[in-house]
């Protein structure tokens, strides 16, 4: 019986558990056997899964050995694992009583407890263990996992120091400290104990993770990918290397990659929890929302219950304007505890045009946080650019008294205000605004609207040409498209004004100016576009005006990636006779940490502000310009008069259509074209009836008639250059 008992032995501890089953059957079928063959033929077929054949096999060698602990303390852990905790602990309590100073069946009480979640109980069935034998080493790495779940972290040092200066080779212990380390921030001394581990167990692929997390903490994410490519070439289906790997290059940029790797793990587990949340931070930073929503409904099917995931599943269809699909999931989840709920249905109901239940919930998420003002930006933006504009006026009104220094508020208030007609309120926030901003051209052209709304056409103009005298003198490029736009109000304020009568009276100058000129009878072909550059010398300008509106933007959704798990997870032993390690199910998991973003600094600052001086060295100011004297100015003057024939009294305007007064301009217009070098002009131009004297008589006509306009209504600059030219005419 012995040599069968060896044989079979010796095969159950290579793993060969089908042929030690058969030596034993073989032998049970001719012999009776003893208590220790069924003792080993229980554990055999326990490894098989044969769970019930294997309590029989204990039960058996309880009735040869009644009185035997270890038979009691086998059963005790059969039955614990087949989750029958009321059996196991009935046959633990029974191999106590026959031997109360075994520390093996004390650790395996305490394995029980654990188990059951009776952490006190099972830290003093540990320290019994070791306190019995303190060499059991065993106890000292299921007493460090057991201390740390009962968050009796001060009393772990002792144990880590006490279990490996008894036992220095003890690697589960020195790796668990690793992680206790790891956990409270020390990472170079984890690192080292990681690091020791591995002398032991180089291929350990626990280990392996947990350094590599390690260097991915410090920065080190090349050595951090090595390491996890390591795993993989152990463990090609690992997921969590797979996932960690995904995490790395994400954190690095390197989307792509990240994306394959994540896209991995979740092809060999589609439930992976953290893979999924980092596929998403990917999607969502890379602003791919229409991919998000799909790998977050994904998502939420899995984990119904992941209502974090619901809402960015919820703000994903938002940003798509998906507005039916965005109500339809978090209306699902509209009793859950997560002000995100109300905030975001304020804003999908305003985009939907249900202002009634949009102001329910964004009051509801006031009333949760009355200075949420980042929610009433946007619910009052949608309200005003969707025209709701009584309902924009109350939102703004609330978002001035949260921030009273916000000038957005208050400047999309007025705007509100100019809408419903209350122009007086209007102008004495705008005003406001000003005195802090007196150069503010979007709040000086909305007083400029103000005063044009109650009458005040004189004081809009005055208003406007300020706007036109900052534009010009701003070195910022946009200023140019800007400053189109307000010539072309300029335009729109002037011809709503009613002209002096008294221009009139200059009519008859215009017509001398016609006779001198009568003898030019050339076709005038008008250029459909005038010249930029000449528009803004002279104030030369064509069409209506949009009015530019600052609002903040309605949606702002980015989450970092997911947080992996924080808690330290341990490695553990298992029961003593049938196995001795226990390793912790969550042992490999990562600690994942946030994406950080990163300020972008406009590198090219520096180098454009260089460019710019270049330009300004290469292009004279418009002072030295002036010096130089061109025909298209004098030309483009004449086309200004043409402009003023519109402003005149309707008799004077028929007379001049009468007289082909326009057409005669016309064509000195036309002679003057493309003709530089103004001292040349009688050899340039053919028709000699056209002369310098002509010319600056003109400029003279030019300059008495906007004398009769309304003060202001012509600019310093035109007026300056007219001044300008009428000099250097004299001069010719």
């Amino acid at each position: 019986m012995i040599d069968v008992y060896n044989l079979a032995f010796d095969y159950y501890r290579l793993n060969q558990f089908t042929k030690a089953e058969k030596i034993i059957d073989e032998f049970l079928l001719e012999e009776s056997g003893n208590d220790q063959l069924y003792i080993l033929l229980g554990n055999i077929r326990f490894q098989l899964n044969k769970v019930e054949s294997s309590i029989e096999c204990f039960e058996k060698a309880i009735e040869l050995n009644p009185n035997s602990p270890e038979i009691y303390n086998n059963l005790g852990i059969i039955h614990r694992k087949a989750n029958n905790f009321g059996k196991a602990s009935r046959a633990f309590n029974k191999a106590l009583s026959l031997a109360p100073q075994r520390a093996d069946i004390h650790f395996n009480v305490g394995n029980l407890l654990k188990h059951e979640k009776e952490y006190d109980e099972a830290i003093d069935e540990y320290k019994k263990a070791i306190e019995i034998d303190p060499h059991f080493h065993q106890s000292y790495t299921n007493l460090s996992t057991t201390l740390e779940l009962a968050h009796r972290y001060n009393e772990l040092e002792e144990i880590f120091s006490e279990g490996l200066k008894l036992d220095p080779n003890n690697y589960k212990l020195r790796f668990n400290y690793g992680l206790y380390l790891e956990k409270n921030g020390s990472l170079d001394e984890a690192e080292k104990e990681f690091s020791e581990v591995l002398k032991y167990q180089p291929n350990w692929v626990p280990c392996l993770n947990n350094l590599a997390i390690i260097k991915e903490q410090k920065g080190l994410n090349n050595e951090a990918l090595q390491m996890f490519e390591k795993i993989l070439s152990l463990d090609p289906q690992n997921i969590q290397a797979t996932n960690n790997i995904g995490f790395v290059y994400a954190k690095i940029g390197e989307k792509d990659e990240a994306k394959k790797f994540l896209k991995k793990t979740l092809s060999l587990d589609p439930s992976h929890y953290k893979s999924s949340k980092n596929l998403c931070n990917i999607y969502d930073k890379n602003e791919e929302s229409i991919i998000l929503a799909e790998e977050l409904k994904r998502h939420t099917t899995l984990f119904p219950s992941d209502y974090e995931s619901v809402v960015e599943l919820g703000e994903a269809y938002i940003k798509n304007e998906d507005y039916s699909s965005a109500e339809k999931v978090l209306k699902n989840i509209e009793e859950i505890d997560n002000p995100s709920i109300p905030k975001n249905l304020a804003i999908v109901y305003a985009q939907q045009e249900n202002f009634s239940e949009s102001r329910k919930y964004l009051d509801k998420t006031l009333e949760m946080n009355p200075n949420d003002s980042s929610t009433l930006k946007k619910v009052a933006k949608i309200n005003l650019l969707k025209e709701n504009y009584i309902q924009a006026e109350k939102l703004y009104s609330k978002l001035v008294n949260i921030e009273p220094g916000s000038i957005s508020a208050k400047r999309n208030l007025s705007k509100s205000l100019i809408k419903l007609d209350k122009l007086e309120e209007a102008e004495e926030i705008v005003k406001d605004i000003l005195k802090d901003s007196p150069k503010s051209t979007e709040d000086l052209e909305l007083l400029s609207d103000i005063y044009m709304g109650t009458g005040r056409e004189e004081d809009s103009i005055i208003i406007t040409n300020d706007i036109m005298e900052i534009q010009s003198n701003s070195n910022d490029p946009q200023s140019l498209d800007t400053l189109l736009q307000t010539l072309q109000t300029y335009e729109k304020r002037m011809k709503s004004l009613k002209i002096n009568d008294k221009i009139a009276e200059n009519v008859k100058n215009l017509v001398l100016i016609n006779d001198r000129l009568n003898s030019n009878k050339a076709k005038y072909d008008q250029r459909e576009e005038e010249d930029f550059t000449n528009i803004l010398n002279f104030g030369n300008i064509n069409s209506g005006v949009k009015v530019n509106e600052d609002l903040t933007d309605i949606i702002e959704v980015g989450d970092d990636l997911d947080d992996l798990d924080d808690s330290l997870l341990l490695s553990e032993e298992e029961d003593f006779d049938v196995e001795i390690e226990e390793e912790d199910e969550n042992l490999n998991q990562i600690e994942d940490e946030d994406w950080e973003d990163e300020d972008l600094v406009d590198e090219n600052f520096q180098e454009e502000n260089q460019e710019n001086s270049e330009l300004r060295d290469m292009h004279p100011s418009q002072e030295e310009d002036d010096n130089l004297l061109e025909l298209d100015q004098v030309k483009n003057m004449l086309e200004y008069i043409n402009n003023l024939s519109e402003y005149l009294p309707v008799k004077q305007t028929d007379y001049m259509i009468k007289e082909n007064v326009n057409l005669k301009l016309g064509t000195i217009i036309s002679k003057l074209d493309g003709r530089l070098g103004l001292k040349n002009i009688d050899s340039s131009i053919p028709d000699k009836d056209i002369s310098v004297d002509d010319l600056t008589e003109t400029m003279s006509y030019i300059k008495n008639l906007t004398s009769f306009m309304p003060k202001n209504m012509t600019s310093n600059v035109l007026l300056n250059k007219i001044s300008h030219i009428t000099e250097e005419l004299s001069l010719s």
